[in-house]
């Protein structure tokens, strides 16, 4: 878009004439070119993050995988028939904590920010049986209101019927951000 020069203030009459100083003899310009301000590049706007997804762990209890024999592909734990099941389950797992957390008041006071992980076990109805910090923030305030957010939101939406486990184990991240 053309800018448009705002419009200069309207002469004041003068009451007095002052005569001009005399013209100042110009200085010869100097051979070297002045650098030229290098143009800042646009920021980058920052974009929207799609929601950490848990990490699903093995139960504690549960017993080793049998070792593939020699030679054969290395598998992976056994994934449920319908493949969208656990990330459902894992979104509606985030969803349900997001209801129930609370931003820290004295850590929103000292602007504090931070992704602290919850390691959470529960049973198949999705009780919470325990719960423990797997990764803290650097806050106190956070790292301990994130352990007292799971505590508040128990019972969790219950595992998807093709998960076999009795018990099941996330890490779960738990975002808080100031806007």
């Amino acid at each position: 878009t053309p800018e448009i020069a705002p419009e200069p203030p309207p002469p004041v009459p003068a009451e007095v004439a002052l005569p001009e100083p005399p013209p100042k003899p110009k200085p010869k310009p100097k051979e070297e070119p002045k650098p030229k301000p290098k143009a800042e590049p646009p920021k980058p706007r920052p974009q929207p993050q799609a929601p950490p997804q848990p990490v699903m762990e093995a139960p504690a209890n549960a017993a080793p995988a049998a070792a593939p024999p020699a030679g054969a592909p290395a598998q992976a734990a056994p994934v449920p028939r319908n493949s969208n099941a656990l990330p459902t389950w894992h979104g509606a797992v985030l969803g349900h904590l997001e209801r129930y957390k609370r931003y820290p008041r004295i850590a929103q006071m000292r602007r504090q920010q931070g992704v602290p992980q919850v390691h959470i076990t529960l049973d198949r109805q999705g009780r919470v049986l325990a719960v423990r910090l797997h990764k803290g923030s650097g806050f106190e305030a956070l790292d301990e209101e994130t352990i007292a957010l799971v505590e508040r939101a128990s019972p969790l939406p219950a595992p998807p019927p093709d998960v076999a486990q009795d018990r099941m184990e996330l890490v779960v991240p738990v975002q808080y951000f100031l806007r």
